[in-house]
């Protein structure tokens, strides 16, 4: 019974180093909450990955990847959105 008009999602410094299957699996995570949430051209905005931190020590090379991923995502559907918090 909830309703909602759009989802932001931040996700992805776990799969620093996955960057490959992160990038196959994120559209079908979008469709997938769109089908469960019965909102097939429902706005999903992707948060990207944003600056390292101590818990988080950026691996410039795995979380490029990943960034990259989530932009590509995010250009490519035409109800997404990106929000890029990189502030360094």
């Amino acid at each position: 019974p909830y309703t909602a008009r759009g989802l932001l999602w931040y996700q992805g410094e776990n799969n620093a180093g996955r960057a490959t299957d992160f990038a196959a699996l994120l559209p079908h995570f979008l469709a997938t909450c769109r089908t469960d949430w019965q909102k097939p051209d429902w706005p999903i905005f992707l948060g990207q990955l944003s600056s390292p931190t101590k818990a988080f020590p950026d691996d410039q090379d795995a979380y490029a990847l990943i960034r990259e991923a989530q932009r590509a995502t995010a250009v490519a559907d035409p109800h997404g959105g990106f929000v890029v918090t990189l502030d360094y």
